[in-house]
């Protein structure tokens, strides 16, 4: 509870829910072009690790319709929010106990160290490659990363990526089927992982028997 907590009365969190809470709201009296940018530019700050909505097709749905440098300049920014967004939540939760264990074991300290001399070029490396390795990530936040640096590779990274799915959109405008195949397919690694998470707790579950 006391984590849950202190993640609702985060500022940022609170600021980043009115400013887009604001920005849909004014979004209705927008004209059409500049409505769908203000409504795409909302969704892609929410699709984050923590809000595991699908990004890759939406840019690319948005490059057919919009102009690729606009899409991707857009994306990241929005993107940018998005990973502040991760960035606070999981900050909280690095406070607890057991990921303080974690943080602090030797091999973490060793990741962080690592991670130190290349901080910002692996950062801005995971926000180009598709498949992003989160791993680095959550190795900025528990080295408590800067967060202007943080964003930055973030913007730098993404920009990159969304320009050349935006600009394959614009270029190649795929059918819809065909965007929706590419959210099915970047769905099926994490759905996997999920099932196969569910099932090796089940497995340790029925091992311990019931209990009392």
């Amino acid at each position: 509870m006391r984590l849950l907590s202190e993640i609702i009365r985060n500022k940022y969190l609170l600021a980043l829910a009115v400013f887009l809470g604001a920005l849909f709201g004014a979004s209705f009296l927008l004209p059409p072009t500049a409505r769908a940018l203000a409504r795409f530019f909302a969704y892609m700050s929410l699709a984050s690790n923590t809000i595991p909505l699908p990004a890759t097709p939406v840019i690319i749905y948005a490059g057919r319709e919009y102009p690729w440098l606009a899409v991707a300049l857009l994306g990241a920014a929005a993107t940018s929010l998005a990973n502040l967004l991760d960035y606070e939540i999981f900050s909280s939760v690095f406070k607890t106990k057991l990921l303080r264990k974690i943080k602090e074991s030797e091999h973490s300290q060793a990741s962080i160290r690592a991670f130190s001399r290349v901080a910002f070029l692996a950062l801005v490396a995971v926000n180009v490659v598709l498949f992003t390795w989160d791993l680095v990530r959550l190795v900025a936040i528990a080295a408590k990363y800067p967060r202007v640096k943080y964003v930055a590779a973030t913007f730098t990274g993404r920009t990159v990526r969304y320009a050349v799915l935006a600009a394959a959109g614009e270029f190649f405008e795929p059918p819809l089927w065909a965007i929706l195949v590419v959210a099915v397919l970047l769905a099926v690694p994490a759905l996997v992982s999920w099932l196969r998470d569910r099932t090796r707790r089940k497995g340790e579950a029925q091992k311990e028997g019931p209990r009392g």
